[in-house]
C-alpha cells in the first residue's frame, strides 16, 4: 500500500519550502535500523511500511523539484539522500514509471 498522496503532496511542498529535503536529513534516518516493533506500527498508522514510506516521499520530493525546477539530476540526488544522480535515476524510474528528465520535460510541457 502506498502513502496517501495528499499527505505525501503536504509534506514535500513543507518540505521543499522548509529545505528540510537535504541528504543530510533525509539521510539520518534509516528505515532498515528500525525495530520491528516500530515497523509494524509505523505500517499501521502509516498504511504502508517505511522504506516503502521513505522512498515514495523522496520520489515526492523529487517530482516537485523536477516540476518547479528542473536543476540538474546530481542536485535533486543529493537533495533527497541519493550519494549518486545514477541510483537516483534509477529508483525515480522504478517508482514513477519514466527517467526523471523525461518527466521534467513532460511537466514542462
Amino acid at each position: 500500500m502506498r502513502p496517501k498522496p495528499a499527505l505525501l503532496t503536504r509534506s514535500s511542498k513543507r518540505c521543499v519550502r522548509d529545505s528540510c529535503a537535504s541528504a543530510e536529513t533525509t539521510a539520518s534516518w534509516n528505515p532498515a535500523k528500525v525495530s520491528p516493533a516500530f515497523s509494524e506500527r509505523f505500517t499501521q498508522k502509516v498504511g504502508s511500511p517505511p522504506m516503502e514510506y521513505l522512498i515514495a516521499w523522496r520520489m515526492a520530493l523529487a517530482k516537485d523539484l523536477l516540476q518547479r525546477e528542473r536543476p540538474p539530476l546530481e542536485t535533486v540526488a543529493a537533495a533527497i539522500g541519493y550519494q549518486s544522480a545514477s541510483a537516483f535515476s534509477t529508483a525515480f524510474r522504478r517508482q514513477v514509471g519514466r527517467p526523471p528528465s523525461a518527466f521534467a520535460r513532460r511537466a514542462a510541457a
